[in-house]
Formats: structure tokens, sequence, C-alpha cells
């Protein structure tokens, strides 16, 4: 089996029973030049049985599954973000860079001079798993390499007497076949250590059809998007570790996810809802991984969630049951004294102001971004409670920003306006920050500190 990876201009290859690595330099990584590299590189090892790959565009495609299907070959690809299930070819890739990057920094030239001697020196070393180098496991002997040119030099090796090609067949061959049998003895010690380690600290999980899952999102922009996203509905399941849920909102209505980015939606409910009021509840993880926490609405369509701040203070004495009665009355009157901070409605502050300085003239105009009848809807509702509470206003200047709407982990949506073009145009301001030695020094011996300790000492 070889195991197929592409990076910028480079295409790397490795067997997986030999650890024997290749990496081809590629003016592009098109479908048409992996084919052409795969093809000089089956001419000298043979076609193999079976080929796994990630999920690019370039192994995907209708052309090259059509070159596999007439080469006979079976093609197989990895699980969308899952590296584990071809971590050697991953771990290579670190390998490969750190060794480049050594020979840049030490030689002066460029990668591409000096990536035959790297693939040369990682072929002639012993691997851990197999016991051999990847050169003897191959070809049946060391390579003649260097260190072996200086010593040939200072011991001139005497050729063996009385010695035929037939009989350098024969040993070749059983040496050979030696040499993977135990190879592949050291290639199964190794992978069972490597399993009993990871199950330390892992347990076995199953998903039914119907669950409601949770799906990671390693790919966060921000750390303010969501890690996970959901629920989703398990629509199939396709073996032990892939299974099939329904994305209705995003391009493809399934998706084929890794039982690692699936995480059970346990709900818990808060109480009986009442009129007017929008009952919620509670999303947790199970017990192997207790860091995941949101919540979701759990009465009508996933939309932006908005206060009910005044349905909450008339039953603000049964949500106040389990402290003390003086510490009840203390803090309904704290609640009452400050019910503008308390309303359904947002408020907002006319004691500063901030001006927006332009470094380029031009004004900033961007076009909507195209969403589904659903989300347009839900845009339009948002809009909509933002004219009416006076928290936005009509505009007819020269500038335009985009609205979005992100998924978030509770299955309803946070509306923002995508500024990253006006910010990249905007002279940031000038604010000095305190000095953290005189803000320290002007709290002197104090026991306790606060932040607002700090800045009038500054």
């Amino acid at each position: 089996m070889h195991r197929l990876f592409s990076s910028a201009l480079l295409l790397t290859i490795m067997c997986s029973a030999t650890r024997f690595p290749e990496a081809i330099p590629l003016t592009s990584i098109t479908t048409k030049n992996v084919i052409k590299a795969l093809t000089g590189f089956f001419s000298v090892f043979g076609l193999p049985k079976v080929i796994q790959s990630d999920q690019g565009t370039n192994f995907t495609s209708r052309i090259f599954s059509q070159v596999a299907k007439t080469l006979n070959i079976k093609h197989e690809t990895s699980s969308s973000y899952h590296p584990e299930s071809q971590g050697v070819i991953e771990r290579w890739h670190q390998t490969l860079k750190t060794m480049l990057r050594k020979h840049c920094f030490s030689s002066g030239c460029s990668w591409e001079e000096g990536l035959p001697f790297v693939l040369f020196a990682v072929r002639d070393a012993v691997r851990d798993s197999t016991g051999f180098s990847p050169h003897q496991l191959v070809f049946g002997h060391v390579p003649r390499g260097p260190l072996k040119a200086l010593k040939e030099k200072f011991l001139w090796p005497v050729p063996p007497a009385g010695s035929s090609l037939p009989s350098y067949v024969n040993a070749f061959q059983r040496r050979l076949k030696e040499t993977n049998q135990t190879a592949q003895q050291h290639l199964r010690t190794a992978k069972a250590s490597m399993k009993a380690r990871f199950n330390l600290k892992s347990c076995s999980r199953d998903l039914q059809v119907g669950d409601q899952v949770l799906l990671l999102n390693p790919t966060m922009n921000t750390l303010l998007s969501p890690k996970f996203e959901g629920p989703f509905d398990v629509v199939s399941k396709l073996d032990d570790r892939n299974y099939v849920i329904k994305t209705p909102l995003m391009r493809r209505k399934t998706k084929v996810c890794h039982i690692n980015r699936l995480k059970l939606l346990h709900v818990k409910d808060s109480g009986p809802s009442q009129s007017g009021v929008v009952a919620t509840t509670v999303i947790s993880t199970p017990p192997e991984d207790p860091d995941v926490f949101c919540r979701a609405s759990a009465v009508g369509p996933p939309t932006t969630p908005w206060s009910c701040n005044s349905e909450a203070n008339k039953n603000l004495h049964d949500c106040l049951t389990h402290i003390s009665h003086s510490q009840q009355v203390e803090l309904q009157d704290l609640i009452h004294s400050f019910q503008e901070l308390f309303s359904d409605v947002p408020s907002q502050t006319h004691l500063i102001a901030h001006d927006i300085t332009l470094s380029d003239p031009t004004p900033v105009r961007m076009h909507p971004n195209r969403a589904s009848p659903h989300k347009r809807e839900l845009m339009k509702n948002e809009v909509e409670y933002l004219l009416e509470n006076g928290l936005a206003k009509p505009s007819t200047g020269s500038l335009s920003s985009p609205c979005l709407l992100e998924n978030k982990p509770d299955g309803t949506y946070r509306f923002f306006t995508d500024y990253r073009k006006l910010n990249a145009a905007t002279d940031p301001d000038a604010f000095p920050l305190p000095r953290v030695d005189d803000c320290i020094d002007s709290v002197g011996a104090a026991s306790f500190v606060t932040r607002l300790d700090l800045l009038k000492g500054y």
C-alpha cells in the first residue's frame, strides 16, 4: 500500500510496509501532473495493489479514478480532519521539513537542491518500527554511501572466490525474505505498543441512527468561532469509526465524519416553560470530554436568542431559593436598583463616541453575500429587531459591508457584520499602555489587588 499526500509543489509517497519514502517536486499539483509523477514512480517499483490518499481534488477527480481502475489499483481516501488515518506519512512530513530546514540553513542552497541528499539519508536510516532501513527492505542490501565509500578507501574488500550469478541471486532472495519477515515482526510489535499507549486515554464509543451529535470544527477562524457545531442527526453508520450525519444548512445535505469529530448530545430539561418564555436545554458532553458546555434553544427554530429579563424578574424569588433570605433580599434590591441593566432590549451608552478615520479616502464597498431563504429570513428578523429598538438606523452613506450569520454550538446563529475590509483601511488609535512596574509599585504591600486599583495607580 502506498500513501499519498499533496503539499505546496511537492508530492510525497511512502510504502506502508517498508517505510520507503519518496518526494517529487512538481510545478503544480493538478491531477495530470500527479498521475505523471506516480507513473514514473511505479515504473521503477511496480504497480501497488492499494493506494491511500487524502481527499484532495487531485486524488478524488474522475481522471484519477479512471486511471486507478484501469491499472487495477484500489483507491482509498482518509477521513477528513483525521490525520491519524495516515499517521506514518504525516509524521514523515514533519521529519522531511525539519531536515530540509537544517540542510538549507547549513549549506545555503534551496530545498530543491537538498531534497535528494535528505531522501538518501532518510532511506539509509534504521527505523525503530521495523529494525531495518528502507533501503535494506527494498533492495536487500545497504547502498553504497559516503561512509561506505570512505571505508572501501581504507579497507578494500576482497571479492569472495567461486561466486556465481545464480548463487548470488539465491542468496539475495533468501536475505531479502528473512529481512522482510523480521521487519514485519518488529512492525507488529511497534503497532501493538502504540495501540496500547493510545488506548490508555481513549474509550470505545458507539452512536445509533437518529442520535443528535455535535460536530468538531477544527478550522476555527477566530477565537470567537464556535468549537462545536450542531446539533446534527446521525443518518447512517458506515463502520465502527465513520458516520453519516445530516447537515441541512450546509452546502452538502449529508456529511461523512469520523467518530473523533462527533460528540453525543445529552439533553437535560431545565423545567417546564412558561408562556412567552423560551425554555432552554443544557448540552453536555460524554464523561470522557467534560470540557464542552453550551446551551440550545428548545422551542421554535434556531434563531438569534433575545433577552427575556422581564419574565425572569417576575420569578426572581423562585430562582434564589438556594441562598439565604438575607442574601435574597440584598440581591433583589440590587437588581431592582439597576433595572436599566436588566431590560429585554440591550442599552447603549451616550458618554463616548468612536470616530473612524480611513487611511484611504476611497469608500469601502462590498456586495452582500448569497444566503439561503432560511438565513435571509433570520437576517431580516434581526434587522427589524435592531431598527425597532433604536440599535440601528438606515444608512445611505458610501460605505457598505455585508451582514453574515455564523453557526453557534447550540444550533442558533450569531448575526454580525463583516468589517474586515473596512478595518484594513482604518487608521489605528494610538493608546499608551501603562507600565507594569509602575502599576505594581502603586499598589504597594496590599493584600488584595483589583484592576481598578491598577488603573488608579497609573
